[in-house]
């Protein structure tokens, strides 16, 4: 698109002469032949130039530019004049004026000046258009950065509060499986002292029956007497297997003589029924910082750890270690058995409802603690319990 041009001058050959120039160089023009009728071309039609004269009779060139400036600043204004001074210059530039030319001048002068204005004009445009982009990309960025931050804070309540559900289901879940361990605890003790006191008593009760059924009967036959017997050595292995049961359910000890002399006590009478030599050494423990809880989960994993090592190791030699160092407690089992392969064992395990390396984890995790199991084939196994003092 051309750029259009008004020149006005109250001389008309001068006026005729600028537009056959420029119109030549393929701007649309347009003149007029004096102030008054410069205004009111002006105010029906926008240029991108005007060269008006800087004295005329009616309306002067500053008039025109004062009007350019508050009705339409962005058109460029080029004043010409044949009484130019420096003050008359200056005063054009203040005014909004682009430059300005002194009479006579060259046509190339001319075409130069009004080349630059029109340049800068284009290149002002420009620079506000880009301007413009910049705003609207800046202000559609800080609004999607709004509406990401509003979805992020969101999703972050969204996340807390998952977190806290969690946290309070992970606190409900330790609750109920310490109530669950108690509640088997307690009945553990509710089965030892009816094994001792009822199963026990009644098994002894009917061994002394059997061994003195014939003490007032010396015609018995010698062959009733020898099933007799069987039969009684039949019940005292029962009565001894009731016992280990009951002696095994029970852990009354704890509360009467300690964690670590309740564990040595054990442990002496599972090498002597077991014939599993068992090495317990215990240091550190202050027994005064332990509750209930930490010492009943402590005692039965070193009970499982026993077991397991008894019915699966085929081992000789069990070594237990039960160090206090804070802020941890740490239980060490170590046999020198076969070893196994601990995923398998795991799986197999639960395949078949056997749960021992998998309720010592649960106890570790319930004390807010950790196991790990180290084991090679026939190389023994080692497991670790690490919880807080």
């Amino acid at each position: 698109m051309h750029s259009k041009i008004l020149i006005v001058d109250d001389e008309p050959r001068m006026c005729d002469s600028l537009k056959a120039l420029l119109t030549n160089e393929r701007y649309e023009t347009r003149t007029c032949y004096g102030g008054h009728e410069a205004l009111e071309c002006l105010a029906k039609n926008n240029f991108d130039l005007v060269l008006v004269d800087m004295v005329m009779p009616d309306v002067n060139g500053h008039q025109i530019v004062d009007y350019i400036n508050s009705q339409n600043p962005e058109t460029c204004v080029i004043v010409i004049t044949g009484h130019a001074t420096v003050d008359s210059a200056i005063e054009s530039l203040r005014k909004g004026a682009c430059d300005y030319l002194r009479k006579p001048f060259e046509y190339e002068e001319l075409l130069k000046t009004a080349k630059n204005a029109l340049d800068r004009k284009r290149l002002k445009s420009e620079r506000k258009q880009a301007e413009q982009a910049l705003r609207a990309a800046r202000d559609e960025l800080e609004q999607r950065v709004k509406e990401r931050t509003a979805d992020l804070v969101t999703a972050n309540e969204q996340l807390k509060r998952e977190i806290e559900q969690r946290k309070r289901a992970e606190k409900q879940i330790c609750r109920l499986s310490h109530e669950l361990l108690m509640a088997q605890e307690s009945e553990r003790q509710r089965i030892s002292r009816e094994l001792h006191d009822v199963v026990g008593q009644d098994l002894s009760a009917l061994k002394i029956g059997l061994d003195t059924f014939f003490d007032n009967q010396p015609e018995a036959p010698p062959e009733t007497r020898q099933r007799l017997s069987e039969f009684s050595k039949i019940l005292k292995g029962a009565i001894a297997t009731v016992r280990d049961l009951s002696h095994t359910l029970r852990s009354t000890g704890l509360d009467q003589r300690g964690l670590v002399s309740t564990v040595r006590l054990y442990c002496e009478e599972f090498s002597r029924r077991k014939r599993l030599k068992v090495d317990f050494f215990a240091t550190g423990i202050d027994e005064s910082r332990l509750d209930f809880h930490t010492k009943i989960n402590l005692y039965r994993m070193i009970q499982e750890g026993l077991n397991n090592v008894k019915k699966h190791a085929d081992a000789k030699h069990v070594t237990i270690r039960l160090v206090g160092s804070f802020p941890n407690i740490i239980l060490r089992i170590e046999d020198d058995g076969k070893g196994f392969d601990v995923q398998d064992r795991l799986i197999s395990a639960a395949n078949e409802r056997r749960m021992g390396l998998r309720v010592m984890e649960e106890r570790a995790a319930l004390l807010q603690g950790k196991m790990k199991i180290e084991t090679y084939h026939k190389q023994g196994t080692k497991i670790v319990v690490e919880v807080p003092y």
